[in-house]
């Protein structure tokens, strides 16, 4: 093979591999729907001198981090339990929308036996109530401890869909 018909076909090549890998993430994207459920992201802030600055990123990133979390759902009776789990680094929490159904409906059937009208009960709000705990693994030392509550509104859950949440909290700040 000539030295110029090899410098094309190199470029032919590296211009295929090119538009291969370009369509890819694309198509990953393109394609790609959400699983129906809750999704909790968390903010987090450390005291900088006079400001908070937001260090999630570098949380994710950090292969020393552990992140558990602890939440319950405010049922008609009582709040249960609903999900927990530790995790390594900051993720994307995800409870799947199967099994935040089954109090959703215990919902919307209490409601209903009590009259009150299908308008209202949409936009009824029950609360999750989210414990977590950020710990550095090299240290021990917990960095953040969060105690809080979210509202969710019924109508938010009829269909199975994908619902986001983001829980910012501040280092130092223990939140109740």
């Amino acid at each position: 093979m000539s030295e110029k018909m090899n410098k094309h076909w190199h470029i032919a090549l590296l211009i295929a591999i090119s538009i291969a890998l370009a369509s890819v993430p694309m198509t990953i994207v393109g394609s790609g729907q959400p699983d129906p459920g809750l999704y909790l992201e968390f903010k987090l802030f450390k005291p900088v001198e006079d400001k908070y600055v937001e260090e999630t990123n570098i949380l994710r990133t950090m292969g020393n981090v552990t992140l558990c979390i602890y939440m319950d759902i405010v049922a008609p009776e009582h709040a249960v339990p609903l999900a927990s789990g530790c995790y390594n680094g900051i993720p994307l929490i995800h409870v799947p929308y199967e099994v935040i159904k089954p109090y959703i409906e215990k919902w919307f059937s209490t409601l209903r036996d009590w009259s009150i009208p299908a308008r209202i009960i949409q936009k009824h709000e029950i609360g999750l109530i989210i414990r977590a705990f950020i710990v550095n693994n090299t240290s021990g030392e917990v960095i953040y401890n969060i105690h809080d509550s979210i509202p969710l509104t019924l109508g938010d859950f009829i269909e199975a869909k994908a619902i986001y949440y983001a829980l910012a909290a501040r280092r130092g700040l223990f939140r109740i």
